[in-house]
């Protein structure tokens, strides 16, 4: 490990060079740029690494992939409750983190639209009061924190030199597979003097992407053998207990 950081180092300072020959400081290296899923994947961690052209503070953001969600809120009618209100947002990214330097304000994140609260969410489709889409937001945000997808809080930036520094992500066990961006965002006098984006695929490989395709090709049928996997099972178990 220590003799990779070493490599991303001299790495990074080489490609430094070739970017102040372009005119471009901000460099950004992730450690990987694909993440597998196996059948026993419990979770994953993104390494970003970076050089920095002066001494600003940084911002590094990880989201993907991105779909328009809809938020449904249930109201009591005829003494049964039904979900009648309903919001679409567009372009939601599944999954959301950032990690920051110190110094950086929520005013400073929010006018580069990082964070939470800045996600940019259009919307699409309302059946409600203008005043109530923020509930509707807020709603989505929160669903997606407590399946762990979205961060209650910025993680650090971890600086390993004056201008080398680090981001570090953890990608839960339900993270969803598909196309993800790392943008690092260079500040400068409270501004946004650079950004780089970086490209990530996370996807199903081996049995875990076999039993997927299965189950989007082949709906039903997958839908067949999981009902008679699941009688199978409970009849072999009934059996286990009555000869007991």
């Amino acid at each position: 490990m220590r003799m990779r950081l070493c490599l991303l180092l001299v790495l990074l300072a080489l490609a430094a060079q070739r970017e102040a020959l372009a005119g471009e400081g901000l460099v950004i290296d992730p450690a990987q740029t694909h993440v597998d899923i196996t059948t026993n994947f419990a979770g994953a961690q993104v390494v970003l690494y970076g050089l920095k052209p002066g001494a600003g503070p940084v911002a590094v953001v990880i989201s993907g992939p991105r779909h328009p969600v809809t938020v449904r809120r249930k109201e009591p009618l005829l003494g049964a409750w039904l979900n009648r209100s309903a919001v679409t947002f567009e372009d939601v990214p599944t999954f959301y983190d950032y990690a920051v330097s110190p110094g950086l304000s929520a005013q400073d994140l929010a006018g580069a639209g990082i964070g939470v609260t800045a996600l940019p969410l259009r919307v699409s489709y309302k059946n409600v009061g203008q005043e109530d889409v923020a509930a509707f937001r807020q709603a989505l945000i929160e669903r997606s924190q407590q399946r762990g997808l979205y961060p209650a809080e910025a993680r650090a930036i971890v600086p390993l030199t004056d201008r080398f520094f680090k981001a570090v992500f953890d990608l839960p066990p339900n993270v969803p597979v598909g196309d993800y961006h790392l943008e690092a965002h260079y500040y400068d006098y409270g501004e946004v003097a650079e950004k780089k984006v970086a490209a990530l695929r996370v996807a199903q490989v081996g049995m875990s992407a076999r039993i997927h395709a299965f189950a989007v090709k082949d709906s039903l049928l997958y839908g067949i053998f999981c009902v008679t996997l699941g009688l199978f099972a409970g009849w072999i178990s009934n059996r286990i207990r009555s000869r007991n």
